[in-house]
């Protein structure tokens, strides 16, 4: 009878925010793997039904735990006076995002939220908005071509639009098979693929 009351004390906004708090502390003391929506509602004070009328699946709980902590980071596109360094920072921004948790969680998380999220339409629609011309990562990469032009660089004349999208699923790839997204990795995917990809060579 208690549990009950403080379950009906518990709505909203202020429910809401026990569960995220009590999934981002599970997520770094057990991990994505060990976590369970039945331990995460005994934790919260609540009941699995309410966790779910808030949240479909546990991908999409953990990805709004994680959402609460992401830091601010720039949309803008970089204009650092150099194509090639203008690349890694496309690539780069979403580094501080990556690090909010753990390259396992990642690799936990993404596979099993592309499998949940692949019977929603919306979620589908918002995959393929991820990976085709309209995403950040390829809206960037035009203005930082558009600049490359500007500057006199010697940018292919004839760049597609497949092209254009390859930033974005390298990132894509890069994060489902390891979990982040490495300096060193961002250097060698511009130098070795999208520098030839989109400069002529000397």
């Amino acid at each position: 009878m208690e549990e009950q009351l403080m379950v009906e004390r518990r709505r909203g906004k202020n429910l809401e925010s026990a569960i995220l708090s009590v999934v981002w502390s599970e997520l770094q003391n057990i991990g994505y793997q060990s976590l369970t929506i039945s331990d995460i509602a005994k934790k919260a004070k609540t009941n699995k039904n309410t966790v779910y009328r808030h949240w479909k699946s546990k991908p999409e709980l953990v990805f709004a735990a994680i959402q609460q902590h992401i830091p601010d980071v720039s949309l803008e596109a970089p204009n650092t006076g150099n194509i090639e360094e203008d690349l890694k920072a496309v690539l780069g921004f979403l580094t501080p995002i990556l690090d909010v948790v753990s390259k396992e969680t990642w690799k936990q998380l993404l596979p099993e939220a592309l499998l949940v999220f692949s019977t929603n339409d919306n979620y589908v629609n918002g995959l393929v908005k991820a990976i085709n011309e309209s995403n950040l990562i390829t809206l960037q990469i035009k203005k930082v071509i558009e600049q490359a032009k500007k500057r006199h660089e010697h940018v292919r004349s004839n760049i597609t639009d497949d092209q254009l999208a390859l930033p974005a699923l390298l990132v894509i790839n890069q994060i489902l098979f390891s979990g982040t997204l490495t300096q060193s990795k961002i250097n060698s995917l511009v130098k070795e693929i999208l520098i030839p990809v989109y400069i002529e060579p000397a």
